[in-house]
């Protein structure tokens, strides 16, 4: 099956969170397994963003686009850039701010960073990836077993 692609831009504005989140619910529809992760991390992306790049400055705006399956879908958040690497870095429990690769990591099936003279785009992957999912289907049936 291939994959359905939807994007959108929006202001570059602390209050446009909300309408990336409902944007992305919508593109995965209620049923999506990565539904509820992809809403959190997309939340999570636009408000850095927003808050670190030149995506946040007056006139900038973020784009995020959805691409998804019945099962999968990866979400990719693209912003202005900034003047320095996003750091992601681990942070100490008391700490009220910086947790944005520690959500990543537990919510993601896959994540990363790219970078261009354009500005920087995080994407994540949720649900299983139709790679991953045939991988699995052959595994179950003894064609192929999974290397460790």
């Amino acid at each position: 099956m291939a994959a359905q692609v939807s994007s959108v831009r929006f202001p570059g504005r602390a209050d446009q969170v909300r309408r990336a989140r409902n944007f992305v619910g919508s593109a995965l529809g209620l049923e999506h397994a990565g539904r509820e992760d992809a809403i959190l991390l997309v939340s999570e992306t636009v408000t850095n963003a927003v808050a670190h790049t030149g995506s946040g400055e007056p006139g900038g705006f973020v784009t995020v686009t959805v691409s998804r399956t019945d099962s999968w879908a990866r979400v990719v958040v693209a912003d202005a850039g900034a003047q320095t690497v996003p750091c992601f870095c681990r942070v100490g429990v008391e700490s009220t701010a910086g947790r944005g690769s520690e959500l990543l990591d537990a919510c993601a099936s896959r994540w990363g960073i790219t970078r261009d003279p354009h500005g920087t785009r995080v994407w994540f992957d949720v649900g299983v990836a139709p790679e991953d999912a045939a991988h699995r289907r052959e595994s179950a049936t003894g064609v192929l077993s999974p290397a460790y």
